[in-house]
């Protein structure tokens, strides 16, 4: 079901459950990344869902400063992801096909304008620029000065894969969802995909 009013992007602790029928295709997402084709075959079809719960700000006021996020398909359990939302580079246990990541998270105003009026140019917190597809198609939720989006990138070396994501709300069909782009490269390769959740109800 669509977002409630009051799940925003400073509360979105709850449970959620991918909802194909809206999301992108995740065959090229996952064969960028190395899935084997069978475990690609089954991720197709499983459902999955996922338990988001908030860390505090390191004042204690404020939106929150971290998410984890904690994913099941197929009924089994994956492990809890963590981005705390400091813009530091953490390193992270990154599943079986990902060993070790360097993950950083932040908190990004998309809604933000420079003294002459233009949009400010998004990057990370080490100065890339995101891609464009990342920024677009979003409900801007909060005033200019508030963060109303959630970022994060991560980088596997072993692989060379290289992602970047964006935590947002976006309208379709009049409805009011939760979504999730990625926009994942490896050498030459690139691939920009869309998830969108499903509210499924709070913890």
């Amino acid at each position: 079901m669509a977002s409630p009013p009051h799940v925003t992007i400073h509360n979105l602790t709850g449970h959620w459950e991918l909802n194909r029928e809206l999301s992108d295709n995740l065959s090229g997402a996952l064969l960028i990344q190395g899935v084997p084709y069978l475990i690609r075959k089954l991720m197709l079809y499983v459902k999955v869902y996922e338990t988001i719960t908030e860390t505090p700000s390191s004042t204690g006021h404020g939106p929150a400063k971290g998410l984890i996020c904690t994913k099941s398909a197929a009924g089994l359990k994956g492990q809890a992801d963590a981005f705390d939302g400091s813009g530091e580079e953490v390193l992270v246990a990154g599943g079986y096909f990902a060993p070790t990541v360097r993950v950083r998270s932040w908190w990004v105003d998309l809604a933000s304008t420079s003294e002459k009026g233009m949009k400010t140019v998004q990057k990370s917190p080490v100065g890339e620029v995101l891609d464009p597809y990342l920024l677009t198609e979003w409900i801007e939720e909060e005033k200019e000065g508030v963060p109303g989006h959630f970022a994060g990138s991560g980088v596997n070396e072993r692989s060379g894969v290289r992602d970047f994501m964006m935590w947002g709300f976006t309208m379709i069909g009049g409805k009011r969802y939760r979504a999730l782009k990625y926009y994942i490269t490896k050498g030459n390769e690139e691939v920009r995909t869309r998830l969108v959740y499903d509210w499924v109800g709070g913890l």
